[in-house]
């Protein structure tokens, strides 16, 4: 007779962080030992590795906006809390992706533009502004009163905030920028596999991120229940 507790499923998060680490250490090994330097722009070099850091975070940070669009649009038609903590768990990954972005970006700038930031500049005043909503965001869920009021109030910052991803997006074209186009065709194979590596890895991380950060919001609605329907015992009307 088998037992029933000999074999277990692997869950999902496990692969999630398994396959988000092992790009990850490949992508940095990559970056060091693989991917070339570019000697003509006269860069440092722990400026040019920045790079594989930098880019996947930005692209990580405005992509997971989708979903936080995704999930505030979803709770505002609903109300279910699931919807909810699904714009939560996607919203903190952005959070700390744009949180990178904007601590890697003036390390890269110094050398680059020869100035950590420019506040003229459409695609440096468009991200922080992305950034200062999502800042906003976690500012209503921790300070404010849990309930129905500060979800809905969080879930427009939510739609704000990716509502705003073309503009930073397209920043470089519709104004002056420092930030140059990237041709891919003129990128190095080794570096355009190396961006690819750590775009996994970033991409894996970021959903695991998000499902664990779900998982807790979840619970946390659940204790919230849990301590109404004390205080209703206590206290009954």
């Amino acid at each position: 007779m088998e037992n029933k507790h000999s074999s277990r499923k692997i869950g999902f998060d496990p692969i999630l962080l398994f396959f988000s680490l092992a790009f990850l250490a490949s992508g940095l090994y990559m970056a060091f030992y693989y991917a070339p330097l570019l000697r003509h722009t006269g860069l440092p070099w722990w400026s040019q590795k920045i790079f594989y850091l930098h880019l996947p975070a930005a692209w990580g940070g405005l992509g997971g906006m989708l979903l936080v669009f995704i999930g505030s649009v979803a709770y505002l038609r609903t109300r279910k809390e699931s919807w909810d903590a699904f714009a939560v768990g996607a919203a903190e990954g952005c959070f700390l992706y744009c949180t990178i972005v904007m601590t890697t970006g003036p390390l890269w700038g110094r050398p680059s533009w020869n100035t950590y930031w420019k506040w003229e500049d459409p695609r440096l005043m468009s991200f922080l502004a992305l950034w200062l909503v999502l800042a906003a965001y976690f500012v209503f869920r921790r300070y404010g009163e849990r309930g129905n009021q500060v979800r809905v109030a969080s879930a427009a910052l939510g739609i704000v905030g990716a509502l705003s991803v073309p503009f930073v997006y397209l920043s470089v074209k519709l104004g002056r920028s420092l930030h140059p186009m990237l041709k891919v065709d003129e990128i190095d194979s080794r570096v355009r596999l190396t961006v690819w590596v750590c775009n996994f890895a970033f991409f894996f991380l970021f959903l695991y991120i998000m499902r664990w950060r779900r998982k807790l919001e979840i619970q946390r609605n659940q204790i919230d229940m849990l301590r109404r329907q004390l205080d209703e015992v206590q206290h009954p009307a």
